[in-house]
C-alpha cells in the first residue's frame, strides 16, 4: 500500500514539539500523539482526531501516523487484535497498517475503521491507545 499525503496530511509535517507549540495538532487526540512520539523510538507524523456530522459518515476518521521499527508496530497491532478477541477496551475496531508515506521511509498508520462514530466513544478509545503506547513505546 501506498499512503499518499493527500490522503492523510491536512498540514505541513513537522516534528511533535513544533506541531505542539503551534497548536495544530487536534486536541482530542494530543495526549496519544504525544506518547507516540518517545525520542529515538516512535515518532508521528500526521494525525486526526476524527471528523464527521450527526448521522453522517465521517469526512475524516482518527488516525495516527508514526514512524517506528516493525516490533514496535507489530506489538501496538497484537494489543488491539487482543482487545478485539478478549479484552473488548476499545468500542470501535482499530487498525495498524503500513506503507510508503515519504522518501521511502516505512510509515504505519493506526485508525479506526467505522466511518460511523461517537465521539465520547471514539475519545474513549484514545485513552485506551494512550495507555497501551505509553506501555509499547517507552
Amino acid at each position: 500500500m501506498i499512503l499518499t499525503c493527500d490522503q492523510h496530511f491536512k498540514g505541513a509535517v513537522r516534528p511533535h514539539g513544533e506541531a505542539l507549540s503551534l497548536q495544530v495538532i487536534d486536541v482530542r487526540i494530543r495526549g496519544l500523539v504525544a506518547a507516540m512520539n518517545v525520542q529515538g523510538v516512535v515518532r508521528t507524523v500526521s494525525s486526526c482526531e476524527g471528523h464527521r456530522m450527526l448521522g453522517l459518515a465521517a469526512r475524516q476518521w482518527p488516525f495516527v501516523m508514526f514512524v517506528t521499527d516493525l516490533r514496535h508496530a507489530a506489538r501496538l497491532a497484537a494489543a488491539i487484535r487482543s482487545d478485539q478477541q478478549d479484552l473488548k477496551a476499545l468500542n470501535y475496531d482499530w487498525n495498524v497498517d503500513a506503507g510508503f508515506a515519504d522518501r521511502e521511509v516505512l510509515t504505519f498508520r493506526l485508525a479506526c475503521l467505522d466511518r460511523f462514530f461517537a465521539r465520547k466513544e471514539v475519545d474513549h478509545d484514545f485513552g485506551v491507545l494512550e495507555a497501551w503506547a505509553k506501555d509499547i513505546f517507552r
